[in-house]
């Protein structure tokens, strides 16, 4: 089960190095924000960034979504970012790292899809 809720971007401050970025949940502006009002109508998410390409995802202003899912469940276990974030916000793991990480859930996966949900291979005809 997850939780999605919908915040706006309200302050981003920068130093040499770090920067902090404040979030507040949507009111107005749109149908959709104020859907999103009527179930989540206060609060904040205050984060301390201390990588400037993560930083750099969040402009003051700009409205973001943000899924709450239970880190432990089994859907969630091993579904870190994929392997375009991972080089950009965690620059210091491989490509490949984030790649290996990932084949395992497919290969999972495919074990239970049944033979018939397999599309045969394409030989380029």
């Amino acid at each position: 089960m997850s939780v999605r809720a919908k915040f706006s971007c309200d302050k981003k401050t920068l130093n040499d190095e770090q920067g902090e970025v404040l979030f507040r949940p949507v009111t107005t502006g749109s149908p959709e924000n104020k859907s999103f009002f009527k179930f989540t109508p206060g609060g904040e998410i205050k984060l301390t960034v201390v990588n400037p390409a993560a930083l750099a995802q969040f402009e003051e202003g700009k409205c973001y979504y943000v899924d709450f899912t239970d880190a432990d469940a089994p859907a969630a276990i091993g579904h870190g970012p994929g392997p375009e974030l991972q080089s950009a916000v965690f620059p210091t793991a491989p490509a490949h790292e984030a790649e290996t990480t990932r084949k395992p859930e497919k290969e999972k996966a495919d074990a239970h899809d049944p033979p018939h949900a397999k599309a045969p291979p394409h030989h380029g005809r």
